[in-house]
């Protein structure tokens, strides 16, 4: 993508908006083995460089029913 300060200029939302679909689709892509790349050309003193465009969290807290145990074990069901 050339131009993204134009863009963000005239829009943040929207170029923001991008950059996370791109982002999102080359982690699957990645994920799946495969390759997809998107490059942003940017001058050395944009204003772009270090702006953030998605933020990420955990949305839930991760439990095990093997609360003193290894998480990972295997069971064995009983015979």
């Amino acid at each position: 993508m050339l131009n993204a300060e134009v863009a963000d200029c005239e829009d943040p939302r929207w170029l923001r908006g991008l950059l996370a679909i791109a982002h999102e689709h080359l982690r699957f892509h990645l994920a799946v083995g495969a390759r997809f790349f998107a490059m942003l050309v940017l001058d050395r003193g944009s204003p772009l460089i270090g702006v953030g465009y998605q933020t990420l969290s955990v949305p839930v807290p991760f439990s095990t029913a093997a609360r003193h145990g290894d998480p990972f074990r295997t069971v064995r069901p009983a015979s």
